[in-house]
């Protein structure tokens, strides 16, 4: 086989295994985050963020953080319930916490390998309860457990995000590169594969940024790239000739 044989199969196996690293690394964090929000009963007037890392390795313990807040000019007392994934049901905790006039209280909640749910998931779900004039807030949030290598989560994590962007950037290129000038048809397959990067680029960016709407659209939108090019390149390639 010849050397630009050889770069353009090796060209395509890296584009091929970044974009499936980050479509499944953006994938797995937002199932993570929507079964948290789904499989709760709780529910609130007003959002409340939780500090949640997006990874943590099976031997590694988390603190995740949130704040209670009272709006009001009145001393409070609301109930605190706190939900943390356990095998063989959610462990639930309430306990009322006073909250001085316009008082805002951290909070702080421990998760470890003892709540990994499905083998892969830990979920988190808080509700500050509505107290007089004070609304209700609801926070949730979920974490892959996860280690490559036997590395921390966040370790992990990162590497798992370089390696996609390195599949993504030095296969594309160097797919290109060694079959110039390209011909009309490759000319395409290059165009529907930049734009599926950069799909595959947005959907990381966006679970990155926590943005989780953004993240599920991009995902989605990726896998529909992915279909059309299969069957406009792959099982009909005379369309494009």
């Amino acid at each position: 086989m010849s050397r630009i044989k050889w770069l353009t199969l090796l060209g395509a196996l890296l584009f091929v295994v970044g974009q499936v690293i980050g479509l499944a690394l953006s994938g797995t964090v937002v199932w993570a985050e929507l079964e948290a929000r789904f499989r709760s009963s709780y529910s609130g007037d007003q959002k409340m963020p939780l500090e949640c890392p997006l990874m943590l390795a099976p031997f590694e313990r988390a603190t995740i953080e949130g704040l209670l807040i009272n709006h009001t000019m009145d001393e409070i007392k609301p109930v605190i319930r706190s939900e943390l994934s356990r095998a063989g049901g959610a462990q639930e905790v309430s306990e009322a916490f006073p909250l001085t006039a316009r008082e805002i209280r951290p909070m702080q909640w421990t998760v470890s390998s003892a709540n990994i749910i499905f083998d892969r998931l830990i979920l988190v779900n808080v509700l500050q309860s509505h107290y007089r004039d004070n609304p209700s807030r609801w926070g949730s949030c979920g974490i892959v457990a996860y280690s490559l290598w036997g590395l921390p989560g966040g370790t992990s994590f990162g590497l798992l995000f370089g390696l996609a962007l390195l599949g993504l950037s030095l296969g594309g290129g160097l797919w290109v590169s060694s079959l110039r000038p390209l011909s009309k048809p490759l000319l395409n397959i290059a165009r529907a594969g930049a734009f599926l990067a950069s799909m595959t680029v947005a959907a990381l960016v966006t679970t990155l940024m926590r943005l989780w709407g953004l993240s599920l659209f991009f995902d989605a939108f990726s896998l529909l790239i992915i279909g059309t090019v299969f069957i406009d390149f792959i099982l009909f390639p005379q369309h494009n000739k």
